[in-house]
C-alpha cells in the first residue's frame, strides 16, 4: 500500500509550522506567528484533501493516519499563531499605555 503524498506533505508542513512558532515567538522573541500560521493552513488543507484522496482510492493508499495529524496539528498552528498576535497586540498596548496616560492633554480655550 501506498501512503499518499499529501499526507506526509501536510504532517511534515504541520511539524514545521509548530516549530517556527514555538521557536521564533517564546524563545527568539520574535513573532513569527504570522508565517507559522500560513503554513498550518496550507497543511491542514492537505491532511483534508489526502484524507479525501485515500477515501477514495479504495484502499489502494494509506496514510489516513498521517492526513489526520496533519488536519489537527494544522489546525493548532493557526490558533497558536493567531493566540500569539492577540497577546503580542495586548503587550504591546498594556507598554504604551502609561506613555499615553502622561502625556497632558491640551485644554482648548
Amino acid at each position: 500500500m501506498k501512503t499518499n503524498n499529501m499526507a506526509i506533505i501536510g504532517l511534515v508542513l504541520s511539524i514545521i509550522a509548530l516549530i517556527v512558532e514555538v521557536i521564533g515567538c517564546c524563545i527568539l522573541g520574535v513573532c513569527l506567528g504570522p508565517l507559522g500560521s500560513i503554513l498550518g493552513v496550507v497543511s491542514a488543507i492537505l491532511g483534508f484533501m489526502a484524507r479525501k484522496q485515500i477515501a477514495e482510492s479504495g484502499g489502494t493508499e494509506g496514510g489516513d493516519q498521517a492526513a489526520l495529524v496533519a488536519l489537527i496539528l494544522g489546525i493548532v498552528a493557526v490558533i497558536f499563531g493567531i493566540l500569539v498576535l492577540v497577546l503580542s497586540v495586548l503587550m504591546v498596548g498594556v507598554a504604551i499605555l502609561p506613555a499615553l496616560m502622561s502625556t497632558p492633554i491640551p485644554r482648548v480655550r
